[in-house]
């Protein structure tokens, strides 16, 4: 923790060297999103029945 006199506030740092990159969240992220827009475009619906309801709901 540091506390610097001349301000109102304290900074603390979990690490100790370089700060860690985060960057590799971001790639995840992306990939996880395009996984799922390709799984829902590529989805086949089910045929339709002309007249919509099938004979044995109606």
């Amino acid at each position: 923790m540091k506390v610097d006199g001349s301000t109102d506030y304290a900074t603390s740092t979990f690490y100790y060297g370089q700060p860690p990159n985060y960057d590799w969240i971001y790639y995840v992220v992306a990939v996880v999103a395009v996984v799922m827009i390709v799984v829902a475009t590529s989805r086949r619906r089910p045929p339709q029945t002309p007249g919509g309801r099938p004979k044995w709901k109606r």
